[in-house]
C-alpha cells in the first residue's frame, strides 16, 4: 500500500505544479466536500422513512406499533395517503392492492386529484378490495396532513366514506393521524 501512496503523492505533486492547477483542484475540491458534507448532515438529521428533517416529523412509528398491538398477524388494513410504509413498519397485509393514493403526484400543488391512481376504474377496484379483504383497521393520514394528504380528505372519496360511515368507527388518534376499527 505504502508505494501505492507514494506514487499517488507524486501525482498529485506533479498535477499541482502551476498556480492555476491550484486553483482547479481547490474548486474541484470545494465542489466535492461541501456537497458531501451538507449531505452526511441530513443523512443523519434526516427521519430515514420520510427524509424530513425539521419538525414536525411525521410519528410513523408510533401509528405503526398501535397497529401492531390491536391487530393479529392474519389481519388487514388500509391505510388512505401515500405512507404504504406504514404496512411494513406493522408488519400487516394491505386489504388492497393499493399500497398508496395520489403517488407520483404534485399533492401541495392544490390541482385537482386526477391521477392514474384515482382515475375513475381505481375505485370499483378498491371498492372489490376491501369487500374482499376487509380491513381490520383503517388508517387515515390526511387528517395530520402527512405527505401533503390533507387536502384529500376520506369524505370526498364516496367508496371510503360510506365504507367508514357504515362500517367503522374511530378508536384512536395518534400525531393527528385518526384510525378507525370495525364495528362489531
Amino acid at each position: 500500500m505504502a508505494p501505492l501512496a507514494l506514487l499517488a503523492g507524486l501525482a498529485v505533486d506533479r498535477a499541482l505544479d502551476t498556480p492555476r492547477r491550484r486553483w482547479i483542484a481547490a474548486a474541484v475540491l470545494i465542489g466535492v466536500t461541501v456537497p458531501a458534507a451538507g449531505w452526511t448532515s441530513f443523512n443523519f438529521r434526516a427521519d430515514p422513512l420520510t427524509y424530513d428533517w425539521s419538525p414536525p416529523v411525521a410519528q410513523h412509528e408510533q401509528v405503526a406499533d398501535y397497529i401492531r398491538t390491536h391487530t393479529g398477524p392474519d389481519d388487514r388494513v388500509f391505510v388512505w395517503g401515500d405512507w404504504a410504509a406504514l404496512y411494513a413498519e406493522s408488519d400487516r397485509l394491505m386489504s388492497s392492492r393499493f399500497p398508496g393514493f395520489l403517488r407520483g403526484f404534485a399533492r401541495a400543488s392544490g390541482l385537482p386529484p386526477n391521477n392514474w391512481d384515482t382515475a375513475p376504474d381505481v375505485w370499483p377496484a378498491l371498492q372489490s378490495d376491501l369487500e374482499r379483504h376487509p380491513p381490520r383497521l383503517i388508517v387515515d393520514t390526511s387528517t395530520d396532513d402527512w405527505s401533503d394528504f390533507g387536502p384529500y380528505p376520506m369524505s370526498d372519496y364516496p367508496v371510503l366514506a360510506n365504507l367508514v360511515a357504515s362500517s367503522y368507527h374511530p378508536v384512536a388518534t395518534i400525531d393527528g393521524v385518526v384510525i378507525y376499527a370495525r364495528n362489531t
